[in-house]
Parts: structure tokens; sequence; C-alpha cells
């Protein structure tokens, strides 16, 4: 007779660790790819108006400047902040697991991706 609750295992409990993990360090990696990206873009613009000579060489300096000053912190303060707690809670739920608790459905973990 099977019981009603499932058994506890805990390989599966470190699974599910491991790809909730996975996921917010992918889509932090893939936020960052994304920032950089766009700052390659407007360096690569801004070096093309420079060569060209439509904008002055400290103009360019001032639109690189600026706009490392605007990526950094949001990325810091969008993706580099959140991802800290995340990894702090996933040092509570390998605590949970190694006391014996489940933590529940990938799903619900990944909710917490939001926060």
């Amino acid at each position: 007779m099977t019981s009603p609750h499932p058994k506890f295992d805990k390989d599966i409990e470190l699974a599910k660790i491991n790809l909730v993990a996975e996921e917010w360090r992918g889509n932090k990696l893939l936020y960052l790819g994304t920032l950089l990206s766009a700052f390659v873009a407007v360096l690569a613009l801004s070096s093309a108006a420079r060569f060209a000579n439509q904008i002055s060489f400290l103009q360019d300096d001032v639109v690189i400047v600026v706009t490392i000053i605007i990526i950094a912190p949001f990325a810091y303060l969008t993706q580099f902040r959140p991802y800290e707690r995340r990894l702090l809670y996933l040092g509570t739920l390998l605590r949970r697991v190694n006391a014996g608790e489940a933590i529940g459905d990938v799903d619900d973990l990944l909710k917490m991706k939001k926060a």
C-alpha cells in the first residue's frame, strides 16, 4: 500500500535546487549580455561618429562615460543585488534538504525569481 505523501528523496530535492540555481544564473547572464551588447552598440556608434568628424573626441568620451554611469548601477540594482539575495535563499533551501524537509515544487521556487 502506498502512502498519500511521496517519499522524501534527497537527490530529487537537490536536483530541484540545481535546476532553480541554473535558471537564476542563466537569467542574470542573459540580462548582463544584453546590457553589454547595448554598451558595445553605443560605443561603436559614438566611435564611428567621432571618426567621421561628426562629433568631437570630448563628446565621444562624454557619451561613453554617461552610458557607463547609466548601465552599471542599473545592472547592479536590477540583477546583481537580487541575485545575491537568491543565493542566500539557495543556502536556506540546502539546509532544509539536509534537515530532511521537502522544498516544494520547482514552479514555486522559480516564482521567487521575481523577488
